[in-house]
């Protein structure tokens, strides 16, 4: 009987060592797997971020050589002289910039970049709906002086908001003081620039009847690009001082 009892004590003992055992190995394991989950997701925040950083020294370079290259002109040609041939020297490239800004409703999508996503979508589609579909359809109108002010104010106000990002928490006193105060002259004065376009665009557009889809045809549908404008012209505007106050609301919470 003694025997017996000692044998099952040292299957008892056997047991809650081995069990003890897989229990440590298993907490192990988890461990593990956490510690390699939370690497794999830091790789991909690291990549994702690394792809965010390139496109926006991409667009601080782009924008650098933009401005760089109408203060160039002004003082080679004079500032009456180059205003006209703005659009032809630079048009392409301001194009090319504001394609790649799409990307920043992505990233805002995904948490790339801490901007809102409504005034992000609201500029980007504002800004390539009067670059790529009004403007660049209207000769007449690309020799305009509302075109170098609308390139020069938009240059100003991205060498600002790229590089801050770049920077992020560790953003230098005056780039974010900059960040939130410049936008006080430079969004009036663009908005008010692109208007002075847009006056100007819109009887050509009318005469021309760009981008109109006339009937009858196949789809048995119309669309008036001239009327749609009118509309658009109409929202931003009344939009405008929102967002303008909007801006205002998030520089006192920066600022203080």
């Amino acid at each position: 009987m003694v025997k017996t009892n000692s044998l099952i004590n040292k299957y008892l003992t056997v047991y809650n060592n081995s069990k003890l055992y897989f229990i440590i190995w298993g907490h192990y394991n988890n461990n593990n797997n956490n510690n390699n989950n939370n690497n794999n997701n830091n790789n991909k925040n690291n990549k994702n971020n690394n792809k965010n950083n390139k496109k926006i020294v991409i667009q601080t370079v782009g924008w650098f050589y933009i401005i760089f290259s109408m203060i160039i002109r002004c003082l080679y040609l004079g500032f009456s002289s180059s205003l006209p041939t703005t659009y032809i020297s630079l048009g392409s490239t301001v194009c090319f910039l504001q394609v790649l800004a799409f990307l920043e409703i992505l990233h805002v999508l995904l948490g790339f970049t801490k901007s809102s996503l409504i005034p992000t979508i609201s500029q980007v589609f504002g800004r390539n709906h009067v670059l790529l579909l009004a403007l660049a359809f209207t000769p007449e109108v690309q020799s305009h002086w509302g075109v170098w002010l609308m390139f020069f104010i938009w240059g100003l106000s991205e060498l600002i908001r790229f590089p801050y990002y770049l920077y992020g928490n560790n953003s230098p006193k005056l780039l974010t003081w900059l960040r939130y105060n410049a936008f006080v002259i430079l969004y009036p004065v663009g908005f008010g620039a692109e208007n002075v376009l847009w006056y100007n665009m819109l009887p050509v557009i009318l005469e021309r009847r760009i981008h109109f889809i006339d009937m009858p045809n196949k789809l048995n549908f119309g669309f008036n690009y001239y009327y749609f404008l009118l509309v658009w012209i109409t929202l931003t505007l009344m939009v405008f001082p929102q967002q303008y106050m909007h801006m205002f609301k998030l520089r006192a919470k920066k600022m203080n």
